[in-house]
């Protein structure tokens, strides 16, 4: 019994002990949630405010596109460009406004449009179209031009709250410029060659004239007229006009007429014209046109070659009833067709004593060139021969140089001659030869320029120069390019003529087939002055840097904050509790102990 009351007391006595502790620790806990409970609201309204901040942003982000598949375009011709554009942000556009800010040159606009035309409002993800109506150059050149639009307009809630936004975007034209179609009204001339016949002839002399011609076209002519015509003093002996019909297709035949020279005829070279043309020029000359009524009839052109013979007419006045001599050049070369400007030649010459008695002897012989295009070079332009037997002949050689300024045509050289016969008599004669100068053609061509950086996707531009150099037109020029790519838009230019010291340019837009590289060759074409076709080449290869698109910074709206963790303040509130009772109940066992040791001492 005594013992049971020891307990009760001692359980009442821990039940006063720990009250207030446990009204404490109540109290706390209930002050530690309600700190919790207010943390939790302030970090809710903390996000709710960032929401809204966040939203806020969202119906303020504003984005413009604008697009266009603009119509290739050729040179001399109206066009309509149409440019679309698109409200792809999160806020309406208000009184918007589009503006060409840059124009190539070669376009110019027409039918009342302005640079600047007004949009209006467009509301988020709407679009509306502009149109520009446009003249493109009658001169403007094969190529890719580019054309800037600027974008401008207003957004906001209210009018204190607007703001001003632009966007602009470059767009590439292609201009393709119309090449001339060949006449195809006419075939092509007759060709006269291979002519043969004396060059000089004696009184009473008959001469024998041959030559060829060729019917150069795909299709027969119907009917041709062939004439034989020299000048007054010289006679044609036999058949002088010739009429072929149907002469065939790329058909040769050779013609042959007789000559001799009148008795009243002068000692001169006499010029011989050669002569093929339609026999009647009013008629087709194609021999199967006729069996298509629909097919337009073409015209041949006339063809006309010269030649000449020298007649060596015995003089008047006679010494012993033997003519005085003469000393003619009877042939020369100059080593080719013609000669360039600041080159060398040899010139060669055969000169004959065309009398048939006399001996000449201190013959001089002097080469003066027109305007002295032909320079001699270490030597004289003038030479000396002992003496010439008759009927003989001497070849002479001089180097010559033509000067550097020259222009392209045919120089006419005179030849003075004089010497004596065999009594001492002097002499004197003139002759004169021709000898054609062509100027080089030189065209320059530059390297392919690097393209510039584009965004991937893109194409790029392949340009280059070229320059006539030369002193003579550069004909039916053109190039066309070709690699590993797709051009957009022509590939190719026709130049045409290209005149001395003029330039141009040729330039591509070019989609790589490879992002990072593009190569290939742009081929040159074009013909010289005597005919003859010219090639050139331009190779280019080069590493492209293409243009990454920026990253879409929306994405990082959805990072969101970490949020607060309240289970650490919890776990760490109990440990300090557990610790605090421990500490509280070592100390009351202690105190009972003691307290029991004075009990059992009583």
């Amino acid at each position: 019994m005594k013992i049971n009351k020891k307990i009760a007391c001692f359980i009442l006595s821990t039940a006063l002990i720990f009250t207030p502790f446990l009204v404490n620790i109540h109290s706390y806990a209930e002050t530690t949630s309600i700190d919790n409970e207010e943390d939790k609201r302030e970090q809710e309204e903390r996000e709710r405010q960032e929401e809204q901040r966040r939203q806020k942003e969202r119906d303020y982000y504003v984005a413009v596109e604008m697009y266009s598949d603009f119509p290739k375009l050729k040179n001399d011709t109206q066009n309509t460009l149409t440019l679309q554009i698109k409200n792809t942000g999160g806020s309406h556009l208000e009184k918007s406004k589009i503006k060409v800010s840059a124009l190539p040159g070669e376009i110019s606009l027409t039918g009342g449009s302005s640079t600047t035309q007004d949009v209006g409002t467009i509301y988020v993800g709407n679009q509306t179209s502009i149109n520009y109506e446009v003249q493109v150059s009658k001169d403007a050149k094969t190529g890719t031009y580019p054309i800037t639009f600027e974008f401008t307009g207003n957004y906001g809630t209210s009018v204190d709250n607007y703001k001003a936004y632009s966007y602009s975007k470059t767009f590439y034209l292609n201009i393709t410029k119309t090449e001339k179609e060949k006449d195809k009204s006419q075939y092509k001339p007759f060709l006269i060659q291979n002519i043969k016949h004396p060059a000089i002839i004696n009184k009473g002399d008959v001469a024998d004239l041959t030559f060829s011609i060729k019917n150069p076209n795909d299709k027969p002519m119907s009917s041709i007229k062939v004439s034989v015509s020299p000048d007054e003093g010289i006679v044609n002996q036999t058949q002088g006009v010739f009429v072929e019909n149907n002469f065939p297709a790329n058909g040769e035949k050779t013609f042959n007429v007789k000559l001799f020279a009148q008795d009243k005829a002068e000692k001169k070279n006499y010029s011989i014209k050669l002569t093929v043309e339609p026999t009647n020029p009013t008629e087709q000359t194609d021999s199967k046109s006729s069996e298509d009524s629909n097919e337009t009839p073409k015209i041949l052109p006339t063809s006309t070659q010269y030649t000449g013979i020298f007649y060596n007419a015995p003089d008047k006045d006679e010494v012993d009833g033997v003519k005085n001599p003469q000393i003619i050049i009877s042939s020369y070369s100059y080593g080719g067709t013609y000669v360039e400007p600041n080159q060398q030649f040899p010139l060669t010459m055969s000169f004959v004593n065309t009398s048939s008695q006399k001996v000449l002897r201190n013959i001089k012989i002097s080469l003066n060139a027109e305007e002295g295009t032909f320079i001699a070079v270490n030597s004289s332009n003038s030479f000396y021969i002992d003496s010439m037997s008759p009927n003989s002949s001497v070849t002479k050689t001089i180097n010559f140089v033509t000067k550097p300024d020259a222009t392209t045509k045919t120089v006419a050289m005179t030849i003075d001659y004089t010497y004596e016969d065999t009594k001492g008599t002097a002499l004197t004669a003139k002759d004169s030869i021709s000898i054609p100068v062509m100027q080089k053609t030189l065209l320059s061509i530059d390297d392919v320029a690097q393209p510039q950086d584009v965004m991937e996707g893109e194409p790029v531009n392949i340009s280059l120069n070229f320059y006539n150099l030369g002193k003579t037109k550069i004909s039916n020029l053109k190039m066309v390019a070709s690699g590993d790519f797709t051009v957009q838009g022509e590939n190719s230019y026709f130049v045409g003529n290209l005149e001395p010291g003029k330039n141009d340019s040729f330039s591509i837009s070019a989609m790589p087939n490879d992002p990072n590289k593009i190569s290939g060759v742009i081929d040159f074409t074009y013909e010289k002055l005597d005919g003859s076709i010219e090639t050139a080449q331009k190779k280019f290869n080069f590493t492209l840097n293409p243009i990454s698109p920026m990253p879409d910074n929306n994405n990082m709206d959805d990072i969101q904050p970490p949020k607060h963790d309240n289970k650490i303040i919890y776990i760490g509130v109990g440990i300090a509790v557990v610790i605090i009772i421990g500490i509280i109940l070592k100390k009351r066992h202690n105190k009972r102990k003691k307290s029991q040791e004075l009990d059992l001492d009583e």
